[in-house]
């Protein structure tokens, strides 16, 4: 899968359209027992991975990473480094369900409050009837997770082969449940050689409440505009604090931009 990526804000961001990584994780899905890892990266990301050393070196060795909100291109024309195309992780989830739905693939969704996932499924399943699909909680509360929870992912994962995984519990969580994952099913599969088919999982936050209905779509007309916050915090007033970190977004890019002038 592809490297072609630009930096903003030592973050390694992939300069493609939707249809190259769609193109890219067809790749993926070819090289057999692989497991590959996609971020889409908006501001908030951004800011938390200058927080998080760990965080960042997930983000940067990840097969993808894509533009997810306008922010993030029009830091990268601020700083000399501008994007093809916006690629939002809802947009992105939908079209690799409806791959998977056309070449007889499984999908796993994780996370989400309650059985927010196996809502999100069946209305996938209702677009897509062919389609492979399974759901589940995974954590009472992924900050505190049980071992028992981890085995019973692992075991339904090892039975229902997923070759799509979309896991949603909010970055950074459902990133490194991703990463613990890659190691888990690898070592499972050194065990036993069980495992010979390839797996694309990516962190989807909110996308499974805006695929089940349970809170509103955003307009297009105000998503183009890069709007999309401001109708989720309409939505869900209690992320208000989370919109803060679009503040620290603008200022650590404008830092970026005169350093580089300064130089």
């Amino acid at each position: 899968m592809t490297k072609n990526k630009k930096f903003i804000l030592g973050i390694g961001i992939s300069d493609l359209t939707k249809k190259q990584v769609l193109e890219e994780i067809k790749k993926g899905l070819k090289v057999r027992g692989g497991f590959f890892q996609i971020f889409t990266v908006n501001p908030e990301i951004l800011v938390l991975a200058q927080k998080n050393e760990s965080f960042k070196k997930l983000i940067n060795k990840a097969q993808i990473a894509t533009a997810d909100g306008v922010g993030v291109l029009l830091a990268g024309k601020i700083l000399g480094q501008p994007f093809k195309e916006r690629v939002t992780g809802v947009e992105l989830m939908k079209s690799m369900v409806k791959m998977a739905d056309n070449f007889g693939l499984s999908v796993g969704l994780i996370g989400g409050r309650g059985d927010l996932a196996v809502k999100t499924a069946e209305c996938l399943k209702k677009k897509h009837q062919n389609l492979k699909i399974f759901g589940l909680e995974g954590f009472k509360d992924v900050k505190k997770q049980t071992l028992a929870e981890k085995s019973l992912i692992i075991s339904i994962i090892r039975d229902r082969k997923p070759q799509m995984l979309f896991v949603a519990f909010g970055a950074p969580c459902q990133e490194f449940l991703i990463e613990w994952l890659r190691h888990a099913t690898r070592n499972k599969q050194q065990a036993t050689r069980n495992r010979q088919h390839a797996i694309i999982a990516m962190g989807v936050g909110g996308s499974f409440a805006e695929i089940s209905g349970q809170i509103r779509r955003v307009p297009k007309w105000l998503d183009k505009l890069g709007l999309k916050w401001l109708w989720r915090l309409i939505c869900q007033p209690w992320r208000w604090r989370r919109q803060l970190a679009l503040l620290e977004f603008i200022w650590l890019v404008l830092k970026e931009k005169f350093k580089f002038v300064k130089r």
